[in-house]
């Protein structure tokens, strides 16, 4: 599984290096894709640009010198060649896995495909090829008859005069996983399991089980409380104020679902926006919104023409064809003018991105603006970026909380703000709480921003004396 993993990475990473438009070979925006790739990924240490043997240029800090990668050791059914013990010229102390597809190559660390975690000495954990028995990465000697053990088929477990080897080939790639336990072990594990494991199993397993049955019951039954809380109007909603902090001005803000039932008690909208994703009822969660807004804002746009109210969609949304009939209703009925409303969206919304493309288009006509929700958790490409006719990018509030550490994700804000400039689209920081992270995005380039630190969600008439 962790191989398949990193090969899902890899897959992904090179598909989006080899489709991407290319102006040049080592321009800086080839050299930005590179970075985001790599910081976007758990698994690719970086990402670089090969001409024959050698890294012409990469993602690395200043990788602006060529280097040798050695002579291919694997050239795979599907064309990627892939090199093994690469030393780079920053660490030359270690040896890294490079695979190859076109002219982008992306660096590994060895132990990847296999760091599951403490493993007991002497266990031999590895992921081999199987057409070539070529060793990705293996902690330890893998004599090369193991992979036979297989034959045709896609399991086998063998017992030698050292070894228990089992090995599980992925349905999905040329890997095969290999865990080997030493003969001399199996006592000592088996008493270890008869003693300490099987009892605390039984206490574990007990609890764990009446922890799932009474959340999946909690759960089961939390589509008909929300149905029922939109029959008794127990949804309100609350506006958090976006800052262009170049003016100081309040120009915007947006519409947050709230739920609190009869009792007093309030559910997250983390808990119920999945459950109703789930239970295919976030449509009528949207058509409530679009009530709540249409009932709150009134001729609100005829006092404040220049503020705009921003409105999330699912991605059921996303791909429904009366979505934007909706939002003309919507727009009519509250004296909305071009700019006076926006749809915000999540990178993992787009799961038909034809269907999002014409639903957007249509949006787009009614003079209404699309953003992308919580940026940098997803996976967007540059191409589908530039298809989805975007105006704004939402840094998600995981990023921002790190702009003022010593994290490697905070690098990520670097790229996503060179991203926006890229495309020319605004760039609006969410869950902004301190004067600190203000100053450091401010001299990135960000513009506008939402969060505590300037104001919390309130209601509109609140909103009103505000702005």
């Amino acid at each position: 599984m962790r191989a398949e993993m990193v090969a899902d990475q890899v897959t992904s990473g090179l598909s989006e290096l080899v489709t991407a438009d290319q102006n040049a070979t080592c321009s800086e925006a080839n050299i930005s894709l590179m970075r985001r790739i790599a910081m976007s990924s758990i698994y690719i240490k970086a990402v670089g640009r090969v001409d024959g043997n050698h890294m012409v240029c990469s993602s690395l800090e200043g990788s602006d010198v060529p280097f040798d990668l050695g002579e291919p050791a694997l050239v795979s059914p599907s064309g990627v060649i892939a090199r093994g013990d690469v030393q780079l010229p920053i660490a030359e102390d270690m040896s890294f896995v490079v695979l190859q597809s076109g002219d982008y190559a992306l660096i590994l660390h060895k132990e990847h495909p296999i760091d599951t975690g403490e493993v007991e000495e002497g266990v031999i954990l590895a992921a081999i090829t199987r057409t070539k028995a070529w060793t990705f990465a293996s902690n330890g000697d893998v004599p090369a008859e193991w992979i036979s053990f297989l034959g045709e088929s896609d399991r086998a477990v063998e017992v030698t005069s050292n070894y228990v080897i089992s090995l599980i080939a992925s349905d999905r790639y040329d890997l095969v996983g290999i865990a080997a336990i030493p003969i001399g072990e199996l006592d000592t594990l088996v008493d270890h399991i008869a003693n300490v494991a099987i009892p605390i199993g039984i206490v574990a397993s007990t609890i764990l089980i009446a922890i799932i049955f009474y959340f999946r019951r909690r759960h089961s039954e939390l589509p008909a409380v929300i149905r029922s809380a939109l029959k008794r109007d127990e949804f309100f909603l609350e506006y958090q104020p976006i800052i262009d902090t170049d003016s100081g001005k309040w120009v915007g803000a947006e519409a947050l679902l709230r739920w609190q039932r009869r009792n007093g008690e309030r559910i997250r909208p983390d808990i119920f926006i999945p459950a109703a994703e789930e239970a295919g009822m976030i449509q009528g969660v949207t058509d409530r919104v679009l009530e709540l807004v249409r009932r709150d804002v009134g001729p609100f746009f005829k006092f404040h023409p220049d503020f705009y109210i921003s409105i999330n969609l699912s991605s059921a949304d996303l791909h429904d064809v009366q979505t934007a009939t909706k939002f003309q209703n919507l727009s009519t009925e509250i004296g909305a003018a071009d700019g006076n409303l926006i749809v915000e969206a999540t990178e993992t919304s787009f799961t038909m991105p034809d269907k999002a493309r014409e639903t957007i288009k249509q949006l787009r006509n009614l003079g209404i603006s699309i953003a992308i929700d919580d940026f940098g958790t997803g996976y967007s490409s540059l191409s589908s970026l530039k298809n989805l006719d975007v105006q704004y990018l939402k840094i998600d509030k995981s990023f921002v909380d790190s702009v003022t550490r010593e994290a490697v994700t905070s690098k990520v804000v670097l790229h996503i703000v060179d991203l926006a400039k890229t495309l020319n689209l605004e760039i609006i920081a969410e869950g902004v709480e301190s004067e600190d992270q203000v100053k450091v995005l401010k001299s990135l380039g960000v513009r506008f921003f939402q969060g505590w630190y300037f104001a919390e969600p309130q209601s509109l008439d609140q909103l009103r004396l505000n702005i």
